[in-house]
């Protein structure tokens, strides 16, 4: 019984161009996986040059919108500060000069009597 025990395992036995055949193929699957996997790292490094490149033209575009606040802020309070000019009691008096306006005088008010209700 272990002469034909013996001829099975033989015959079981892979032979060399069955052992080069599963070689390629796995060789095969693994050029493919590595070809997936650049791939990949391709993609990936392309969408962080593009993320990398919006950041910094984002701090560019914030960067400038901060300078225009700035310029804004310094434009309002020299308005606020020409507007608190033209009212002070000396540049009203100039105006009222320069439109030759005179002084109305004493005014006289009518006051009503009140009126009760008798029950």
């Amino acid at each position: 019984m272990t002469k034909f025990l013996s001829i099975g395992q033989a015959a079981k036995q892979k032979t060399p161009i069955r052992r080069n055949a599963k070689i390629l193929k796995t060789k095969s699957k693994s050029k493919f996986f590595n070809f997936v996997m650049m791939t990949i790292i391709g993609v990936m490094f392309f969408g962080y040059l593009v993320q990398v490149n919006s950041l910094a033209t984002k701090g560019y575009q914030i960067k400038a919108l901060q300078g225009k606040v700035t310029d804004l802020k310094q434009q309002q309070d020299d308005l606020q500060l020409q507007a608190l000019s033209l009212q002070s009691m000396g540049a009203v008096q100039d105006k009222v000069n320069s439109l030759k306006m005179v002084d109305a005088g004493k005014s006289d008010y009518l006051v009503e009597k009140p009126v009760a209700v008798a029950r």
